[in-house]
């Protein structure tokens, strides 16, 4: 079941990739955060989408790892 949006009626279809959902509300998830922050640090130093990703511990694809950041 998907979790309801705070006062809405209608359900979150998607939760971002570094966050998860408590108490009805999206809460940062740290570890999943430094990630996110990691890759973004290792694209603008020049790697590619895909190294940046595996530099962290995550196998993705180039479009995967844009559409997260």
């Amino acid at each position: 079941m998907w979790p309801r949006l705070p006062g809405k009626d209608r359900l979150m279809q998607h939760i971002p990739y570094g966050y998860e959902i408590i108490g009805g509300k999206a809460v940062i998830d740290e570890e999943k955060a430094w990630q996110i922050r990691k890759i973004c640090e290792n694209y603008l130093s020049g790697m590619s989408f895909i190294a940046a990703a595996e530099d962290v511990g995550l196998t993705m694809s180039h479009c995967g790892v844009k559409r997260m950041i």
